[in-house]
């Protein structure tokens, strides 16, 4: 026969203070029921095929003061997406996320909450479909900082075969024939706008886009700068580059208080060359063809709907006049244009 002190049980020792002795006992069978698997409760054989998803940790980790941070519906409505498409410029979405949370940084001083905070609390929001699983797949506890975030998500989206064709073709900056200055000096800025701005420094900016104009450009700015573009520093020739673009936009097109589009004389050039250019192409296409002799005169044979016409030599030789004519009119105009845009 045992006593009662024989038997297996949890002693616990004399506490005064019952209050004390409550949160003990508590604590106590919230552990035994933890650690007891006959303290669970018995699921049915369907049950246990079916998935559980408890408090799931993200990857990035808020502090209390961000997590408690509330962000209303008008708020996320305003902050932009990324899916994760191919198509997708994964750069060009963090740019606008920055610009958008400067929106933001107002309110969320008032709740003594800073831009890293900002930052880490409304990411997610942003992303859709692929993006979200791709978010949601991390290891969780991962991302602590912003700069970790944007490491990871750069290194998932920004393909180095995508930054290698960008470097080819800023490399490969040439001014086209007839391109206005401001144009080409747009199109070059697009293509750095697509690279991360640490990637290229501003006198390779300036290098890469200079060594692409024609020579009567260089020429043209090498006059704006005073001498040459290689006396200056960096910031300099980026601003005069930047005033020539300006002045060249200007003298392009006027727009009147009206709405109406004044057309200025070197506009109306321009359409004139336009339409030089679709009579040099109609005189090329003419031109084209076998040369067949006729009785000792040099002649041009084109078939024109299942016939023959025949250009004499003395044909394709003014042909080849007004060509070369239009070809030297061009030339004079663009010396014209830039000289007027170095004065502007």
């Amino acid at each position: 026969m045992h006593g009662r002190r024989s038997l297996r049980g949890i002693v616990l020792p004399i506490v005064d203070n019952i209050n004390q002795l409550g949160r003990r006992v508590g604590m106590l069978e919230e552990n035994m029921a933890d650690g007891d698997p006959h303290n669970q409760p018995e699921l049915n054989i369907g049950e246990y095929t079916l998935p559980f998803i408890g408090n799931v940790p993200t990857a990035i980790v808020l502090d209390d003061v961000a997590r408690q941070y509330e962000l209303k519906n008008m708020h996320i409505g305003l902050l932009p997406s990324f899916s994760g498409r191919v198509t997708e410029d994964c750069l060009q979405f963090m740019k606008h996320y920055e610009a958008t949370l400067e929106t933001f940084l107002v309110m969320a001083r008032q709740a003594v909450l800073t831009r890293e905070q900002l930052h880490l609390r409304c990411f997610q929001y942003c992303l859709k479909d692929t993006a979200m699983t791709w978010y949601m797949n991390l290891r969780p506890g991962s991302l602590v900082t912003w700069s970790q975030v944007c490491k990871v998500f750069f290194n998932k989206y920004f393909l180095s075969q995508k930054a290698k064709d960008l470097r080819s073709k800023i490399a490969s900056f040439v001014e086209e024939d007839g391109e206005p200055f401001y144009e080409a000096w747009e199109r070059f800025n697009l293509l750095l706008a697509q690279m991360p701005p640490h990637t290229y420094h501003p006198e390779l900016k300036v290098n890469s886009f200079y060594n692409g104009l024609s020579p009567i450009t260089q020429m043209m700015v090498d006059k704006a700068c005073g001498g040459t573009i290689a006396d200056k520093r960096a910031v300099e020739a980026y601003d005069i580059l930047e005033k020539i673009a300006q002045n060249s936009q200007q003298r392009t097109s006027h727009v009147r208080r009206d709405g109406r589009i004044y057309v200025g004389h070197d506009t109306q050039v321009q359409i004139q060359m336009s339409r030089m250019n679709k009579e040099l192409q109609s005189i090329k296409k003419l031109i084209t063809g076998k040369p067949r002799p006729s009785h000792g005169v040099s002649q041009v044979t084109e078939k024109i709907k299942g016939g023959e016409r025949l250009f004499s030599q003395e044909e394709q030789a003014q042909a080849q006049s007004q060509a070369q004519a239009l070809r030297e009119f061009q030339r004079q105009r663009k010396t014209h244009i830039l000289i007027h845009t170095i004065r502007g």
